[in-house]
């Protein structure tokens, strides 16, 4: 079973495929889906753990300290919220304000006028769907200075559509594939992401993103695992995926395990800027 893409509904199944012992790729990204690890569940796209440590890292780098955090109520966003307050004491980080929304909400200036009052330096942002777009215009409408991350849920070109404007200078964790053609020529998935990227393009009349790609790792690592296996039973599908190792994807380089069945780590994301409406690569 491939999916489902949203961490709550990966989360909310995991008992049904634990007890019918199917195989299952999950394409959401809360690490909870993996860890502590299910006999049956894998996933395929860059997890919010591993986001959360790219984004800190760069803070680090950046010499930013005190940081807000406004994050959905959904399950994408509770997850976030754990790992964003779990990362914070060991990466030198205070959370100085923490605000919540709901992806139906229409109005963000109550939480954004407390994060704006606040000595936060930066705020990041933790969603899907078009809410983080209206909280980059929110935010540019109360005039709040502060740099705003996104997290890698806002990796499409809807995001950039919805922000409009207010989507210059935002900075995200995201994969490779949004940056495919910005890649060092010596990366290990560049060729294959060129490709994917193309090949996307000419069938659907539009820029490839991340999301599909998680799909596409979810399908090839099946195929991967029932090549290696010589078998397409569930049991042995769901020993080849565990076995597979340096497998190149479009999410990053797998390699999974009996304890580790998720099967990336914090070098499948790189930092992007948005400028002039299209993604830039600041830090591999």
């Amino acid at each position: 079973m491939i999916g489902p893409s949203t961490s709550g509904v990966s989360l909310g199944i995991i008992d049904t495929i634990e007890q019918a012992e199917i195989p299952n790729l999950s394409c959401a990204a809360a690490r909870r889906i993996t860890e502590p690890t299910k006999k049956w569940v894998f996933s395929t796209p860059q997890s919010d753990e591993d986001a959360v440590a790219r984004i800190y890292q760069y803070l680090n780098d950046e010499g930013i300290s005190r940081i807000a955090v406004i994050t959905a109520s959904s399950g994408f966003g509770i997850a976030g919220l754990e790992q964003l307050e779990l990362q914070a004491e060991e990466a030198g980080l205070t959370i100085v304000a923490n605000e919540e929304f709901a992806d139906t909400d229409t109005d963000m200036t109550p939480q954004l006028t407390g994060i704006g009052g606040s000595d936060a330096e930066v705020v990041i942002c933790w969603g899907i769907g078009p809410a983080p777009a209206l909280i980059a215009r929110n935010m540019r409408q109360l005039d709040i200075q502060m740099p705003l991350i996104m997290s890698h849920g806002v990796a499409n070109r809807r995001f950039i559509e919805g922000a409009g404007g207010a989507a210059e200078g935002i900075i995200l964790p995201a994969g490779k594939l949004l940056v495919a053609d910005q890649l060092p020529d010596d990366d290990p998935q560049k060729d294959l992401l060129v490709e994917y990227a193309s090949d996307f393009e000419q069938k659907y009349g539009r820029p490839a993103d991340t999301f599909g790609g998680h799909a596409w790792d979810a399908v090839m690592l099946i195929v991967n695992a029932i090549e290696e296996t010589g078998s397409a039973e569930p049991a042995d599908i769901r020993d080849g995926i565990e076995s597979t190792e340096d497998f190149v994807g479009i999410g990053g380089v797998f390699t999974f395990g009996p304890d580790q069945h998720y099967g990336l780590n914090p070098e499948a994301f790189v930092m992007i800027e948005i400028r002039d409406g299209d993604w830039h690569l600041i830090d591999v």
